[in-house]
């Protein structure tokens, strides 16, 4: 489905709701065949029963506490930087002649004619 009929696939709920079901049975299907193979780990731990998940989804749980955590320890405020729009107008002043666009009247090109 295309923007103009209406919106994207993504946009309805019930495909939402799909895709996270079709999502929660991959996953479910990957653990189930943790039973059909023999696992061949350095440590015993490792051969548990669905470890691999496990320990993937701490990983990514670890990741974005600590992503979230960098965050408040990093983030500026909103006006960091200053306000930049001020300070535009407050240079477009100093130029003279409140924008900062080349006057025709009192620059030229080459030649004699004024720009165009």
């Amino acid at each position: 489905m295309s923007a103009s009929e209406g919106g994207y696939w993504l946009d309805k709920p019930e495909s939402v709701n799909l895709l996270i079901k079709l999502l929660i049975g991959a996953c479910v299907i990957v653990v189930l065949l943790d039973f059909t193979y023999h696992k061949h780990a350095e440590f015993h731990f490792m051969e548990l029963f669905a470890f691999d998940a496990v320990f993937g989804f701490a990983a990514y749980v670890g990741l974005v506490t600590s992503a979230k955590g960098l965050r408040k320890l990093l983030m500026r405020d909103e006006d960091y930087y200053g306000d930049v729009s001020a300070e535009a107008a407050a240079a477009a002043e100093r130029a003279g002649n409140g924008s900062n666009a080349p006057d025709a009247t009192h620059e030229t090109q080459k030649g004699g004619a004024p720009h165009a």
